[in-house]
């Protein structure tokens, strides 16, 4: 998944955002499939944690209308 910046300069950080996102999905999909087979899941339930941080970290550096445009998809 991939959006281009309004103004160039935000791109890097929209794609750090996006990368983090894209991330925290695939550890959400393994932390539904440990749940499903009653695996022990608090690791990775840690790292659903820190994906998800670093993602809204990389989204705060963002304008306003740039998140907005992320939060979309």
């Amino acid at each position: 998944m991939s959006i281009t910046a309004r103004v160039k300069k935000n791109q890097s950080t929209i794609n750090k955002a996006m990368s983090w996102l894209e991330k925290h999905d695939i550890a959400n999909s393994e932390r539904d499939k440990a749940d499903d087979e009653g695996k022990k899941v608090s690791a990775i339930e840690r790292r659903c944690e820190q994906t998800f941080d670093n993602y809204l970290h990389y989204l705060s550096l963002l304008p306003k209308y740039e998140q907005v445009r992320i939060e979309k998809l």
